[in-house]
């Protein structure tokens, strides 16, 4: 069998060949990762349905929605490039993106929490009493987007100066004396002025 991921190469004891099993990307990079958000956001403004899908068949735990990062949509992930088996993309549309460099706008996790983002999801289980739209999904992504783009410029990701806690959509953080803060801390004390990090 031919390796999975160039398609060149014999594939040895797996899918993949030796040389392929070393130099392979495990993780897009951001620039793949910030069109891949742009292109999601896009389909929203769009008007796609969310399409939320859940299936339960022991085996084949498979969960995903239209207005998330885990789609299975080809017009998303539409490069093989994108793909942990490129092969499979190019000769059968498997979409199988590899993992993303930054978390899911629709993720609420806290951040030190790793892989399992269906309980925590703004689109599968929402906080209550809150409910997941489309303006509020657009916000979210709008904010990773501007995230992203912010640390592409080759700045740190900004970190709370007074919790310590790194920013995300559902804790902003803005500037307090030209320091980051989080938009939990900026309401424990009302009087500081917060401004978009742009």
């Amino acid at each position: 069998m031919k390796c999975r991921y160039c398609g060149e190469n014999e594939a040895v004891g797996g899918v993949f060949c030796p040389v392929c099993v070393e130099t392979r990307p495990d993780k897009l990079t951001m620039e793949q990762y910030l069109a891949a958000l742009q292109k999601v956001r896009d389909r929203i403004a769009n008007g796609i349905p969310i399409g939320l899908y859940d299936c339960n068949v022991t085996g084949y735990k498979n969960t995903y929605c239209n207005w998330g990062m885990c789609t299975e949509s080809a017009d998303v992930w539409d490069k093989p490039e994108l793909h942990i088996w490129p092969m499979d993309f190019k000769e059968n549309g498997r979409v199988a993106p590899l993992d993303s460099p930054s978390r899911c706008p629709l993720d609420y996790r806290p951040l030190e929490f790793g892989s399992g983002c269906f309980y925590k999801c703004w689109a599968f289980n929402p906080p209550k009493p809150m409910k997941l739209t489309q303006v509020g999904t657009l916000e979210r992504y709008d904010y990773e987007i501007r995230r992203l783009e912010y640390l592409l410029k080759g700045n740190e990701e900004p970190v709370c100066c007074d919790c310590g806690n790194v920013g995300r959509y559902d804790n902003p953080l803005g500037l307090y004396k030209g320091k980051p803060i989080c938009g939990e801390c900026h309401r424990k004390n009302i009087k500081v002025v917060v401004h978009d990090l742009r």
